[in-house]
Formats: C-alpha cells, structure tokens, sequence
C-alpha cells in the first residue's frame, strides 16, 4: 500500500501492509505487527510501532497501545502520558523484596523504549537499577549503572556516584580504625617491661 494524493502524486509512507485514511490530521500504516502514526503528507511521525492506534475515536482523539500501556497521541506522534513514564512510575514503586526480577524487568522494558534517551527515560531506569543493586549490596555493578545513567546525563547518578564512594571511603576508615582499635588493646594487655636480648659480637644486650 502507498498513500497517494488526490492528483496521483506518491507520498513517502511506502511499502506498508495497510494504510488507513487520515482522521483527525492523521493517519495509519500498518507495517508487520506494528502500526505506525503518518502525518498528512505520509510521513512516519510516531517513535515507535505501537500494536493498535485508533485514530477514529468518538472524542476526535488518538489512542495508542502497546505491551498493555494505552496512550493518547498527538498528531505530530508524540505521546500525551508516555508509555515509558508509565512503566517507569511503576517500576520505581515496587518493592525489591518482593518484585525485584519484575522491578528489574521493567526498567529493562522502560530503557528499550527509549534507546537513545530522548525523553530521559533510559538514563532514569539505568540510574533506578543502579540503586536496586545497591540496596542489594551489589555497589560495585550499581557504581557502573550509575555511570552509564551520568554518561547520558543524569545528575541524580552523578550524585549517587559521589555518595557511594564516600561510603566506601569512610568504611574503609572504619575499618583502619577498628585495626588501629585492635593493636591498642593488644599493647596495653602485654606485660609491661618485656624484653629480648639479642646477642652481637661482641654480647651487647638490647631491649625491645
């Protein structure tokens, strides 16, 4: 299927399984599985395919699904409440003792949607999966999500690399301390005025 004008001229929306007439400024094309927005002159405006889009609705409004998410489209294809907002809001909602592998899912799903991080989403799930490792101990594969999140922008994970270094330094001055903590008591609890004597060539005798 094309779209074409009224004077025969071939627009760019092309090769489609099917194409459905224009309603509220604009139209359809089915291309697999996926159905995709086109603007008037036939071009695909819409980031992604979704898996229906009703451009025929009895309040002239556009609707999208996909993957369960229904959305509301503008003309120009974007999208009114995005479906990637959607499912992050839910992901970050979860609880990790009990959902983590769908909390984990989902953040995965919510990146996918927006691959290029375009509308943000990419870098806040990569940054929201960062902090789930962390809070399952995991700091050293949550410091690389939240660098890839700070590579893409995020200042949240720029702020969350910072904290979690300075945790590691002060536990690890922590942990200096509990040794230096350790000797002390071990020298106070030696008997006092120990010595040994090492014997030179001369017999000289020396005290530690």
């Amino acid at each position: 299927f094309n779209l074409i004008k009224e004077d025969g001229t071939q627009l760019t929306a092309c090769d489609c399984d099917m194409i459905f007439m224009p309603s509220n400024n604009a139209g359809v094309a089915r291309k697999g599985e996926q159905s995709w927005l086109i603007d008037l002159n036939g071009n695909i405006v819409s980031d992604h395919g979704y898996e229906t889009i009703d451009n025929y609705s009895s309040d002239n409004k556009i609707y999208a699904e996909l993957l369960g998410y229904r959305t509301e489209l503008y003309s120009n294809g974007k999208e009114v409440s995005p479906i990637a907002k959607q499912i992050y809001e839910e992901a970050s909602k979860m609880s990790i003792s009990n959902n983590a592998k769908n909390k984990l899912d989902k953040y995965m799903l919510c990146s996918s949607l927006d691959p290029n991080n375009n509308d943000g989403y990419k870098a806040l799930s990569l940054n929201g999966i960062g902090a789930m490792l962390e809070e399952l101990g995991d700091t050293d594969s949550a410091l690389n999500y939240y660098a890839e999140a700070r590579s893409l922008g995020n200042d949240e994970a720029r702020k969350n690399i910072r904290r979690v270094k300075f945790d590691k330094v002060l536990h690890t001055l922590k942990d200096v301390g509990d040794v230096m903590v350790q000797i002390s008591q071990l020298i106070s609890s030696s008997p006092a005025g120990v010595s040994t004597q090492y014997s030179s060539d001369d017999y000289q005798t020396y005290s530690n």
